[in-house]
């Protein structure tokens, strides 16, 4: 009897042992396979030079500018719609190395950090387990918004500054929140609703007198970081502001896509959509106050000029809020699991079609949440080779900015941001000096050029290329029926 005691014994002090190896391997085993997938998904997705969006073409062919010229460049040639934290970094790696892969890279490498914020705040704001956390950050990493819309974009600092924020509310960490509350507003000014969230939380948790004392220190942060670049690089002050400011309000608003963009958005997300009531339930209350600032900023979209890109500091809350509301709903019914076992195949079946993999393409739309193709590098090099055949180095040409970019050609008049350049025209009207580009994008469009490339969305926000592309004095040389 004591001999089986003894055996006892051992194989308990065995067990605990090897229970506490795995609790210590199993912290880094999380972050070790998040790695991989990273590094899976970014080979599978490859870095290239694919066309992404207008904007992501805008703000590489801006730094490229601004790496030949100088960053005086930027807010004065060259006008720009978004604040200066993106195009400033994009054109430090584009001085690094001229190249759009390497500024791919470092997009790449942004998505991982964004992949392990989301487990960090998978375990700490929705309670998760380390298994279910490192699905819910494969699940933001693989995320149909960021895959097919994020390129050099404001999001790709804002989403992991926005996870970042919720974990330091929720952690009660103010003076780590005012420093992510003042950089949000560096990189794009759809921080603001996270911003005020940051705020509106610290007054309800600890009282309003500290909370405008961290809005107040976010907003002064802020402010010190835009003088300390427009003094650095002689930015003018009045056009930092009818850039980033004026112009915008006149911008105009796409209201008539507002029904095609919620099915785009349903098509997407509906396997996360389904689950995430459920996981919401036992969250943090950073996390849905982070959500609920995610959720306004999102109402950007009926902007012209914005599109699915401003969804993306989301789209790592809702895996996380699905992946937990999986975990909440398997408990339950066979009914429920069925649910869980549907909305899972539609996430790794959306996952598949944005990544890019041989035979992705021919999953069916109505299943795949691709519903662009970013799988297009064959397409842009067609473009570009169309572009060299017909202008020399020395012409300008008036096409999409990264089709000049990967062609070596410029814009006329520094036309970069389209957009901008139009909403500038408008608030500039009837007050001449408004802006030194007010006129620039008529002059733009009249300066001889000796290629001229526009797709819908331009076409939809000034439609009089719709008539001159019928112009005698213009040759169609190429036609892309599936655009990227």
């Amino acid at each position: 009897m004591e001999r089986s005691v003894v055996a006892t014994s051992s194989a308990q002090v065995g067990y605990r042992r090897d229970l506490r190896l795995r609790e210590r391997l199993s912290p880094a085993a999380a972050p070790a396979v998040l790695l991989v997938v990273a590094a899976a998904w970014a080979a599978a997705r490859g870095i290239d030079h694919r066309f992404i969006s207008f904007s992501d073409g805008v703000y590489l062919y801006a730094a490229s500018q601004a790496a030949a010229h100088g960053l005086n460049e930027l807010y004065g040639t060259i006008a720009l719609s978004l604040p200066p934290g993106t195009p400033v970094l994009a054109t430090l790696l584009w001085k690094l190395s001229p190249h759009i892969e390497t500024v791919r890279v470092a997009v790449a490498v942004m998505s991982s950090l964004t992949a392990f914020l989301t487990y960090r705040a998978a375990r700490s704001l929705f309670g998760l387990r380390r298994e279910t956390a490192t699905l819910a950050a494969v699940l933001a990493l693989a995320g149909p918004v960021h895959a097919q819309f994020v390129g050099v974009e404001g999001e790709t600092f804002l989403t992991p500054l926005a996870l970042g924020l919720a974990l330091a509310l929720n952690s009660e960490r103010d003076p780590m929140a005012v420093v992510l509350l003042g950089l949000g507003l560096v990189f794009k000014l759809t921080w603001a609703p996270f911003f005020l969230a940051g705020v509106l939380l610290v007054g309800v948790r600890a009282g309003w007198r500290r909370a405008l004392g961290v809005g107040l220190a976010g907003s002064l942060l802020s402010g010190l970081v835009y003088v300390a670049m427009a003094r650095s690089f002689g930015w003018s002050a009045r056009e930092l502001l009818a850039q980033l400011l004026l112009a915008e309000s006149h911008s105009g608003w796409q209201l008539g896509l507002a029904a095609g963009i919620s099915l785009a958005v349903l098509v997407m997300w509906w396997p996360g959509l389904v689950l995430a009531p459920a996981g919401l339930r036992g969250t943090s209350r950073s996390a849905r106050y982070v959500m609920a600032a995610a959720l306004v900023s999102s109402v950007s979209m009926v902007k012209q000029g914005t599109f699915f890109n401003v969804l993306d500091p989301l789209e790592p809350f809702l895996a996380m809020a699905a992946v937990a509301g999986g975990c909440a709903l398997w408990r339950g019914s066979a009914g429920r699991r069925a649910l869980v076992v549907f909305c899972t195949a539609g996430a790794v079946v959306h996952a598949v079609g944005v990544s890019g993999i041989p035979g992705s393409r021919a999953i069916p739309l109505s299943l795949s949440a691709a519903i662009v193709d970013t799988q297009n590098e064959g397409t842009v090099n067609r473009i570009a080779r169309a572009i060299d055949a017909h202008s020399r180095p020395d012409e300008p040409v008036l096409v999409s900015p990264f089709f000049a970019l990967v062609a070596d050609r410029h814009e006329p008049l520094g036309a970069t941001d389209w957009f901008i350049l139009r909403a500038l025209e408008r608030s500039c009207a009837g007050r001449p000096g408004g802006s030194r580009h007010c006129g620039d994008w008529q002059d733009a469009k009249a300066a001889k050029s000796a290629v001229v490339s526009v797709d819908s969305n331009v076409v939809s926000f000034d439609p009089s290329f719709r008539r001159s592309t019928g112009s005698p004095t213009m040759r169609r040389l190429i036609k892309v029926d599936a655009p990227p």
